[in-house]
């Protein structure tokens, strides 16, 4: 389920698209970016494109674009898009996201087939990373299948309280 109204999900893949096209080094769309290509749900609009390059930009490059520069593991294509795999797009996502999109992510990949222990996978073979535990919280929190937004807020008050020194420094809205 994704609670980006279609025109808005629209727009963004449109933007990768592009982004797509005018890059002319290999580029891997991750996070966020990839998660619109898998069609996973997300909370609200990217306002960034992210890829994983090999190489650092130019000073000149685009703000719009963020590069990673790690090893992108497992590329898919789908519509003639590298992407990463469904496993390390989610792990990227719930290390980066505030937590509760995190959550719609999460339960958005569990739906569509992955494993938690797969998840669990990725997420380890990024080594010790910023985010790692919440990631694991959040993909043991998972349960496949639509939400309405109501029960996202009421699962991440559940994990704020569960899990304080974790998810007190979040707001209540991503």
């Amino acid at each position: 389920m994704s609670f980006l109204p279609v025109r808005q999900r629209h727009h963004a893949l449109r933007r990768i698209h592009a982004v797509h096209r005018q890059l002319h080094a290999p580029r891997v769309f991750s996070h966020e970016s990839a998660a619109l290509l898998w069609e996973l749900g997300l909370w609200n609009v990217p306002p960034r494109v992210h890829v994983i390059q090999q190489y650092r930009a130019g000073s000149r490059a685009c703000q719009r674009v963020v590069r990673h520069y790690t090893d992108p593991g497992d590329v898919m294509v789908l519509g003639g898009v590298p992407v990463t795999s469904l496993a390390r797009t989610t792990a990227d996502c719930l290390m980066t996201m505030h937590p509760m999109a995190g959550l719609v992510v999460a339960d958005a990949a569990m739906a569509r087939g992955l494993s938690p222990p797969g998840a669990l996978r990725a997420l380890h073979r990024r080594g010790r990373c910023r985010g790692r535990t919440k990631a694991e919280i959040l993909i043991d929190a998972a349960e496949p299948g639509q939400r309405h937004p109501d029960e996202y807020h009421e699962r991440f008050a559940t994990l704020q309280a569960a899990y304080p020194e974790t998810f007190a420094r979040y707001p209540a809205e991503p």
